[in-house]
């Protein structure tokens, strides 16, 4: 996340345009909670199980089952939205 990207999101929640290049600890915090959003996403991912058949599996071609892998996990990190 950028430093535009948070300004961009503060001025959505109407935050005072003076006090956004003021306070650095806004930026902080941001960071602090985008940290906090990729680990609660890491371990959504660590523990979503494809469970698809191994003869399915077996059929399928290495991209195939990393793009389904890949669907899932976001598909997981959607759902805990």
């Amino acid at each position: 996340m950028t430093k535009d990207d948070i300004i961009r999101m503060l001025h959505e929640v109407g935050y005072p345009d003076y006090a956004k290049e003021a306070d650095p600890r806004v930026v902080a915090f941001a960071h602090l909670v985008a940290a906090a959003e990729r680990e609660k996403a890491a371990v959504v991912c660590e523990s979503t199980c494809w469970t698809a058949d191994i003869d399915e599996w077996i059929g399928m071609t290495k991209l195939e089952v990393s793009s389904r892998s890949m669907r899932e996990c976001a598909a997981a990190i959607r759902s805990q939205l």
